[in-house]
């Protein structure tokens, strides 16, 4: 029978879990908003019991894993054994229901996990054997008699609780990722890079005007065969809904900087959430999460329904293609892009890409969408032939 300090010890134990529980749900819930928002998404549907349970697992587990001791270990297990066994074995009535979106049932889980604790505290000396397990690790009711669990105006309290919001951050822009609806854009054909190519500075410049963008540099050996010679093939990843003729597709640049935590490997990224953390690195999104990968081969053709625009831009006087076309000749223009090139070595990939919108960055000119302009990178396989136009 335990004795009557260790059962208060156990009941005061349990009132700061609740208020733990609470914390967790209070600062965590905005989170959950915060990335519908940023994603241009809608959390207006029931996602099930099970990714409710992960979700508030993966958040309290994490105070396991820091060095907080049987603390962290004891709390952990506690709260993350109420929630599994609601899986494995018997819910809260009202889990059984629906629910109008991840928000609401969030909420109920959160308010069923303070009714279970509650019950617990009411009459821990019946409750004492009860034991909680998750992850392969086991504790009993009892154990709480073995720690101090810290109240929230401790110190401690925050040690254990900021790793638990942040692993629930995560979690939430996880799953809404992988869920449904987003995919990773490889884009093809890989870019040629010169000798020399510094895939880290041309990095950081590029994921700070593409922020959804991971991009990967391979080093090709000279072979010996005719024309071959050793260069760099960059290929380039995007993170999107989608892609078409004129859009990559791309989530959004606040999306992106909210969820990236670096630029190139090792670069923290200066923009990203949680004081310069971010939640997880280009390469973690782009390799470990198993999202559908879809291959676009770029191409592109003129679009007749910009003349309009080019027109209208041409009569409020501001500059236009033509213009500069008049001043420098196409000669000059072409001087221009080499040059711009030159100085930021993004732009080789952007002209290809985004052949309007780069020239429109380097020429300060409206640029016309209904002409078409090809940029080809020639590498030692890639060569590139201009044909004049007509019989000269």
């Amino acid at each position: 029978m335990p004795s009557d300090a260790d059962i208060e010890k156990v009941k005061q134990n349990l009132a700061n879990l609740q208020v733990f529980n609470d914390y967790q749900y209070n600062h965590g819930n905005p989170f959950i908003a915060n990335c519908y928002a940023l994603l241009s998404q809608q959390d207006n549907s029931d996602k099930g019991l099970a990714v409710v349970v992960n979700m508030m697992c993966s958040s309290f587990w994490a105070m396991a894993a820091i060095e907080a001791g049987p603390v962290g270990a004891i709390g952990a297990n506690t709260l993350c054994g109420i929630l599994s066994a609601w899986v494995n074995g018997t819910p809260p009535p009202d889990m059984g229901g629906a629910f109008s979106s991840l928000i609401e049932r969030f909420q109920r889980a959160s308010l069923d996990v303070d009714a279970q604790l509650a019950t617990y505290h009411a009459d821990p000396a019946t409750y004492w054997d009860t034991t909680f397990t998750y992850q392969g690790q086991t504790c009993t009711l009892g154990d709480l008699a073995t720690i101090d669990f810290p109240a929230e105006d401790d110190p401690e309290f925050f040690v254990l609780m900021n790793p638990c919001l942040f692993a629930l951050d995560q979690y939430i822009w996880r799953f809404v990722l992988t869920s449904g609806g987003f995919q990773l854009n490889e884009w093809l054909p890989e870019t040629t890079m010169p000798t020399g190519f510094d895939f880290n500075s041309w990095g950081n410049s590029f994921y700070d005007v593409h922020p959804a963008y991971w991009a990967t540099c391979e080093w090709h050996q000279d072979t010996g065969d005719c024309g071959d010679e050793s260069c760099y093939y960059l290929t380039q990843w995007n993170l999107a809904t989608g892609h078409g003729a004129f859009s990559d597709g791309s989530i959004g640049d606040a999306a992106a900087n909210y969820l990236f935590s670096d630029l190139s490997a090792g670069t923290p990224n200066p923009t990203t959430s949680w004081d310069g953390r971010g939640l997880y690195t280009r390469e973690e999104v782009f390799t470990t999460w198993g999202m559908k990968v879809v291959q676009v081969w770029t191409s592109y053709a003129p679009d007749p329904t910009h003349r309009s625009a080019y027109l209208r831009a041409k009569l409020e006087g501001r500059p236009v293609l033509s213009d500069l076309l008049a001043e420098i000749g196409m000669d000059g223009i072409k001087a221009r892009i080499l040059e711009a090139v030159r100085v930021d070595p993004t732009l080789r990939v952007e002209l290809q890409r985004s052949p309007h919108d780069t020239m429109e960055r380097i020429l300060g000119v409206v640029v016309p969408r209904f002409v078409r302009f090809d940029f080809i990178a020639e590498g030692p396989r890639h060569h590139a032939l201009v044909l004049p136009w007509g019989a000269r």
